[in-house]
């Protein structure tokens, strides 16, 4: 699959309209909690950059372990259902699996 890098990246304004007209865009933010409690965009749910990566030597920067990445998809579940947010399953994505609460 061919992905345009310039369609990844948006400006500000473009995200306001997003926001504004869906209710189906997660955003989630992956800077450092002291950054995320100054400024954040709005309804962005925090995750720490470090749940992302093992944080073992000799390779810090690998994925964690499948019960930790677990954990995390855990969490967010647990916030956009807080938040009644809807969410996407493998069944929604056509991969099989039930739809969200």
């Amino acid at each position: 699959m061919n992905v345009d890098a310039r369609n990844l990246v948006i400006e500000p304004e473009q995200l306001n309209s997003l926001l504004s007209d869906r209710d189906d865009l997660i955003i989630v933010d992956l800077c450092q909690k002291s950054v995320y409690a100054q400024v954040h965009v709005p309804g962005a749910i925090h995750v720490d950059p470090s749940e992302l990566t093992s944080g073992q030597q000799p390779t810090p920067g690998k994925l964690p372990s499948e019960e930790r990445i677990n954990a995390l998809f855990s969490k967010l579940a647990s916030v956009m259902t807080k938040l009644s947010l809807p969410m996407m399953t493998k069944e929604a994505d056509g991969l099989g699996g039930s739809s969200g609460p």
